[in-house]
């Protein structure tokens, strides 16, 4: 079987991913990193993004803004 990754941000920084859409919050993200040396992770998450597309750009400008 083959399998196509379709997330947008899925690499060596970013660890893990969910997304989803609720009625309440809107299109969200929850995000793993890796920032710095590889013992350092954070979580992110998103609420309520502008579209289902803008909540990965919001996620590159959050990487970018810890510096990851």
């Amino acid at each position: 079987m083959t399998y196509k990754n379709t997330n947008k941000v899925l690499d060596n920084t970013f660890i893990g991913i969910k997304t989803g859409t609720t009625p309440t919050a809107g299109p969200c993200i929850a995000l793993a990193l890796n920032y710095g040396q590889k013992e350092n992770e954070i979580i992110i998450i998103l609420l309520n993004s502008f579209d289902s597309k803008e909540r990965w750009t919001d996620a590159l400008k959050l990487r970018e803004f810890v510096g990851a």
